[in-house]
């Protein structure tokens, strides 16, 4: 989840403007003025206290949209009733187009793909069912969908990635392809992201707990065929490509976001300076990029803003041994060669031990060279036998927020740098669960 100040928006933003574009609705009762960071004052009747309100133009999650107040707290109950005063409309996706999308997709060989094949734009997210950002993400992304690919501007693929290889996480990755097979993939895609904030994954992602899943009266799935598939695992050859594709692309973390031209290759989006928008990139910021990419007077190509060229794909037939290894590998990410490490170990000390015991001063500096050479290369040769460790990098908590149980409709327009702006997001500033 991201917050963004209202200077953002542009030079000509207001509080009262960029609440309307949020909400699509005119922004009473607030009595919108020049303030700083999207400030703006509200004043109802039943008080006598103005309370000081900031605007986060970009503050939703969960279907809910967040603002910070000030104020006494028996002023509160006003306060409230204010913001009922307000109409909230979120853009929603048809979720039964997805689905049938997806079944389409599915079995022409394309994988998970919802959008028209000519849009100007793809988006494609690699995500994992194990990755809580990527949970909170789906609620950014069926806005997108929404707002860019229903109008036929942008196509979205959405590629299953196994992070940790555990029984569980592959099992809601099956789930997800099967249930596509009986056109019922996304609604299941939610309900699964829905069970693992709700239980947890070890529990929602447990035999007995994808069961319960399934079995959901209102995703109508046939349950015998449903277990037969996953049983079956028929779909590892795609979770294989496209573990092989994340690794090709020097991809850390889920979600991931590339996007690409027309038919071109989805690259990664990393500007001239260096800096990359990783992790659940703001929608704002994807449609900031779309925009700016079919503007004829000051745009740039997607290929200008992010230069560095993808890797070429390469096609690789499935090889259930090597995916077996791959699996074992993501679930023993720490395993070594115990006694190539001690051989390391007593040639170290044998080192220490003959730089002690010569009084030569030139030959005991040759020696303690020759000491802090083994350490060195012991330390390297170990880092080098560990496999990667897939760790979640958690946001640092806001302010204290309160929620209203809605969301902002519109637009989430945020500048976006351009090729070469030092100023875009760092590294990770969107969340993640990011490989080290």
């Amino acid at each position: 989840m991201g917050f963004n100040n209202i200077n953002s928006l542009g030079p000509d933003a207001t509080p009262a403007s960029a609440l309307q574009e949020q909400l699509g609705v005119e922004p009473e009762p607030y009595v919108a003025g020049e303030v700083e960071g999207a400030s703006g004052t509200v004043d109802d009747e039943e008080s006598d206290l103005v309370n000081k309100v900031i605007l986060l133009p970009y503050g939703t999650h969960n279907g809910a949209l967040f603002i910070v107040a000030s104020g006494l707290p028996e002023d509160m109950p006003a306060f409230d009733a204010v913001l009922d005063t307000l109409v909230l409309d979120v853009p929603q996706p048809d979720v039964a187009a997805i689905d049938a999308a997806w079944q389409s997709s599915l079995a022409a060989g394309e994988g998970l793909v919802v959008g028209d094949p000519d849009a100007p734009f793809t988006m494609v997210e690699y995500f994992s069912f194990t990755c809580g950002h990527c949970a909170n993400y789906t609620y950014d992304v069926e806005r997108l969908i929404a707002l860019e690919t229903e109008p036929g501007d942008l196509r979205v693929e959405f590629e299953v990635m196994i992070l940790y290889g555990s029984a569980e996480e592959l099992r809601a990755s099956h789930t997800a392809y099967c249930a596509a097979e009986q056109g019922r993939g996304y609604s299941t895609y939610k309900a699964l992201f829905q069970a693992s904030s709700e239980l947890g994954q070890d529990v929602a992602y447990s035999a007995d707990g994808i069961q319960d899943i399934i079995s959901q009266p209102e995703l109508g799935l046939d349950v015998d065929a449903m277990n037969e598939c996953i049983e079956s695992e028929r779909y590892a050859a795609n979770l294989y490509q496209t573990r092989l594709r994340f690794i090709e692309l020097g991809l850390t973390g889920t979600p991931s976001v590339l996007m690409a031209e027309g038919q071109d290759t989805p690259r990664r989006l990393m500007l001239t300076s260096g800096q990359e928008l990783r992790g659940a990139v703001r929608i704002g910021d994807v449609r900031a990029i779309m925009d700016m990419a079919t503007d004829e007077e000051e745009g740039q190509s997607l290929a200008e803003m992010f230069p560095v060229p993808p890797p070429e794909e390469s096609v690789q037939a499935f090889d259930e041994d090597a995916w077996n290894e791959m699996l074992e590998e993501m679930r023993n990410p720490q395993e070594f060669d115990d006694e190539a490490l001690n051989e390391m170990l007593e040639s170290m000390q044998s080192s220490q031990d003959a730089a002690a015991t010569d009084d030569d001063d030139d030959d005991d500096q040759d020696m303690r060279l020759v000491a802090a050479m083994v350490v060195g290369g012991m330390v390297l040769l170990v880092i080098g036998l560990v496999s990667l460790v897939f760790v979640s990098r958690k946001q640092t908590p806001g302010a204290d927020l309160l929620e209203v149980e809605a969301a902002p409709a519109g637009d989430d327009d945020a500048a976006v740098a351009a090729a070469g702006d030092d100023s875009a997001p760092e590294s990770g500033d969107s969340g993640d669960d990011s490989a080290l």
